[in-house]
């Protein structure tokens, strides 16, 4: 199959199909509990670890993941961004190529009612077979955000933009860490008024300013199981609490496979259970989807399937 033509088709696709609500950043790494930065051996690495991209074990030279969720607390196909889930319906896309120095591409997309975000990527070998670095730039645009001003509420629209730095680190045959650098560099961000109050207001910050650093690592004790864990926000930056995420994921047979994880534990009104499953028609090509239900007093919970495609 022509790579060209593929890459070009993926791309279209990513743009229509993705439709506008909220759900996840691909079903196999939210079914094991969102505890995927130290795996990053598909094209969900487009999102979680760039870094992984000349690695991707799973893919034979190109893939493209889709997700998206179907089923809430709110309804069926409820199209509204609610809070039950902070992360949105996705496309997440990725190829790999070169020999003497592996490298990788990947563009992941999302949107919802009120908001986008489109995520380029690009990924290098620096260690051949071990070591792997990647960046990101994440053009991200908010509208419709409320803030208190001298009483009244407003709103706004921002626009984001901000770089990311990923390494996966391929210790043994067993072994694997990694680690995402969310706004490793935050270029700029803008806020302009739309309602009640006009202006613009923009700032940036210098490198490592207030990065949200995700370790993690990973365990394959044999060829069925699959083990793994991270940490959200490790340095506290977002103002809120660092997250844990444990998950794991079980090979059932040649098409089977399932996944379970909690996510987020120690951050209020987003740790979950989660449970995952996928069914296998091809090398890369993937039917699956993802349940989470909540560990606290939180009343939400979501249904969420997809599908992936190589080539």
């Amino acid at each position: 199959m022509k790579t060209p033509i593929v890459l070009s088709v993926s791309l279209v696709l990513m743009v229509i199909l993705a439709p506008p609500a909220q759900a996840c950043w691909g079903f196999r790494p939210m079914g094991m509990g969102g505890a995927f930065v130290a795996v990053a051996d598909d094209a969900n690495c487009a999102y979680w670890n760039v870094g992984g991209l000349p690695f991707m074990e799973k893919v034979e030279e190109g893939q493209m993941v889709w997700t998206s969720r179907v089923l809430d607390e709110e309804g069926l196909l409820n199209r509204q961004a609610t809070s039950s889930n902070p992360y949105y319906d996705t496309m997440n896309f990725a190829l790999k190529f070169g020999r003497r120095r592996k490298m990788g591409v990947s563009l992941a997309f999302a949107s919802n009612n009120d908001s986008s975000i489109i995520r380029p990527g690009f990924g290098i070998e620096l260690v051949r077979d071990r070591l792997g670095l990647g960046v990101s730039l994440d053009s991200w645009y908010k509208s419709l955000v409320p803030l208190e001003s001298n009483g009244d509420l407003v709103w706004l629209d921002s626009h984001i933009w901000q770089m990311n730095l990923d390494a996966l680190w391929r210790i043994n045959a067993k072994w694997s860490a990694g680690v995402h650098i969310e706004r490793f560099w935050l270029i700029d961000s803008t806020v302009r008024g739309i309602v009640g109050i006009g202006g613009e207001e923009s700032e940036s910050e210098s490198v490592m300013e207030e990065p949200n650093v995700r370790p993690g690592v990973a365990y394959r004790p044999n060829e069925k199981w699959l083990i793994n864990a991270g940490i959200y926000n490790m340095l506290g930056n977002l103002d809120e609490d660092p997250g844990f995420s444990l998950g794991a994921e079980y090979k059932v047979n040649r098409l089977w496979d399932v996944r379970g994880g909690l996510y987020n534990l120690g951050m209020e009104d987003s740790q979950m259970l989660t449970a995952g499953w996928g069914y296998k028609f091809g090398k890369d090509r993937e039917l699956g989807g993802w349940f989470g239900m909540p560990l606290d007093d939180a009343d939400f919970w979501s249904l969420s399937l997809g599908f992936a495609y190589g080539f």
